[in-house]
């Protein structure tokens, strides 16, 4: 497994370098469990903020930093200077009653800025879904976003489409050619990452793509041929897991 296992750090570490302090995530199959372990990785040695400019789940046990679960930075929370500020932490515009943050305006982003090293964005939703189609507003990539990390899962290679598979199915429709019933294929998966609609049709700064749930030899040489054949449209690519599976 660890011949397929995404390391984040190899990933990420030249962007740090190179000054680079908002990462965007957006597509389907990773966003989140990619954001936690960048998250709990560079919390070692840095401040880092989590945001969402859609929606996001509150943090639970699987954000655990140090024994505490983060806690969430809102509009009305008390400032004060002489308190030392948590290793990791989320900031939101509101709570809503389902159990997520939502949105991140001007105030609260200079507030994240100012306190983090590293801001790590979810830019996007999939309805828990593995693949998707995007209206023209999404993904929603913040202004200050210096790369944009898009990611799609390799699983659903050769599988039929259907409703259960996919977020926003007329859009996504719209972009592959693809209709219920049809087996996704690799120009399937390139439409989605070249598309103006697709992807990276709002990213901003580097344009990563991150071809997750590459866990097999045959996998990985179909992530090599999808991701070169975006090449005009990305800065870098890496395919792999971010799971262990």
């Amino acid at each position: 497994m660890n011949n397929y296992r995404i390391p984040i750090e190899k990933m990420m570490d030249p962007l740090l370098a190179q000054g680079c302090r908002v990462f965007s995530v957006a597509g389907s199959g990773g966003k989140t469990t990619l954001i936690r372990k960048a998250a709990l990785h560079y919390a070692k040695t840095v401040h880092v903020g989590v945001a969402a400019s859609t929606k996001m789940c509150l943090p639970d046990s699987q954000w655990q930093y140090k024994g505490l679960i983060p806690p969430v930075v809102l509009p009305d929370s008390p400032v004060d200077a002489g308190e030392a500020v948590p290793p990791l932490c989320f900031y939101a515009e509101h709570i809503l009653p389902v159990g997520k943050i939502w949105g991140i305006g001007d105030k609260m982003m200079s507030r994240a800025l100012e306190r983090s090293g590293v801001l790590l964005v979810e830019a996007d939703g999939s309805n828990r879904k593995p693949l998707k189609g995007w209206r023209e507003d999404e993904p929603v990539i913040v202004p200050e976003t210096d790369v944009t990390i898009g990611i799609l899962p390799m699983h659903c290679l050769g599988q039929r489409i259907d409703e259960s598979m996919v977020h926003r199915l007329e859009a996504f429709t719209a972009i592959t050619g693809l209709n219920i019933g049809d087996k996704m294929n690799m120009d399937a998966y390139v439409r989605l990452i070249t598309h103006s609609n697709g992807l990276f049709g709002h990213g901003r700064g580097r344009r990563i793509l991150v071809l997750n749930r590459v866990n097999n030899d045959e996998l990985r040489t179909a992530a090599r041929v999808i991701a070169e054949q975006s090449e005009h449209c990305i800065d870098r690519w890496i395919a792999g897991c971010l799971e262990d599976e």
